[in-house]
């Protein structure tokens, strides 16, 4: 036996970094370091994690995975959306539309700035308001005197 070091192919470092781009939110040139070594400059790292992002084995490593993800996100909206429309309990309509608006990005820093110097809703932010009219439309709250 002897005591040499085995370390991955390089096609398991490039799904190593395939994965580390998934978790990284997209960040290759984070991802190419977290594999690599933080050792090597932001420069290094970005330019071979762009060529690493073009080699077709990760391309399609990565394609599979984001399809996996995208039909998990998408079953999960169409459930809440669904929630939102037909629950008969306000509270958990109301639960439902926020938590859309926060997958829309509705409620994100970038929205609320946004929204404050233009002064006019963004597209999303109607949608989300116009969501809430009408649930409140299709099942009013009876007033309290």
């Amino acid at each position: 036996m002897t005591n040499e070091i085995v370390k991955p192919s390089e096609i398991d470092k490039h799904i190593a970094f395939a994965e580390s781009f998934i978790s990284n939110n997209r960040n290759a040139t984070k991802a190419y370091k977290d594999i690599y070594g933080d050792h090597l400059s932001d420069e290094v790292a970005s330019v071979s994690a762009s060529r690493l992002l073009r080699n077709d084995k990760v391309r399609v490593y990565l394609r599979r995975k984001f399809s996996k993800i995208k039909l998990d996100a998408d079953f999960i909206l169409r459930e809440i959306k669904n929630i939102a429309e037909t629950s008969q309990h306000d509270n958990t309509r109301l639960k439902a539309l926020v938590w859309l608006g926060k997958a829309m990005g509705v409620f994100s820093q970038d929205y609320i700035e946004q929204e404050r110097i233009i002064g006019e809703p963004s597209e999303k932010v109607k949608k989300f308001i116009d969501a809430v009219i009408e649930i409140k439309k299709n099942n009013p709250q009876p007033k309290i005197n």
